[in-house]
């Protein structure tokens, strides 16, 4: 980019205009991220390349606008509402269960909705049982319920 080149949402009055125009007859309210907020842009950005990845992954391409805003609202839904994620009830995303493994142990995760068993790998041995609470990130340490 051109040193003092205006960005797309100050270039050129009249074709500003123009466009905010066509935005609002297309029901679409442009949002800018505030500058100096990386975090915020980050987040667009990764919400941005998951679409991108999940759109290449599928073996039909869409080949007009119809199909691609049919994929997309596939997607928004499967995004919303069926991928595991914190804000949904019984969908959260188990992050950090403690333990007193030794390091390198190679373990098996049994997941069956809230309940969890984590096994060592090699020898089968039980070496954690729990209920995941959905409420929390981190698990602490337990002995295992026989």
């Amino acid at each position: 980019m051109q040193e003092g080149a205006p960005t797309v949402r100050l270039a050129g009055i009249g074709r500003q205009g123009r466009r905010k125009a066509e935005l609002r007859h297309l029901d679409i309210t442009q949002k800018n991220g505030k500058p100096n907020h990386p975090t915020t842009q980050g987040k667009v950005e990764r919400f941005q390349q998951t679409f991108k990845k999940w759109l290449r992954a599928r073996s039909d391409q869409p080949a007009t606008i119809p199909k691609l805003q049919a994929l997309l609202g596939e997607f928004i839904d499967v995004y919303n509402h069926r991928r595991p994620h914190r804000s949904l009830p019984h969908r959260a995303t188990l992050r950090h269960i403690g333990g007193r493994t030794p390091a390198r142990t190679h373990v098996i995760m049994l997941i069956d909705d809230l309940p969890v068993r984590v096994v060592n790998a090699i020898t089968g041995e039980l070496l954690r049982e729990l209920t995941t609470d959905t409420s929390r990130d981190y698990h602490p340490c337990g002995k295992p319920q026989k």
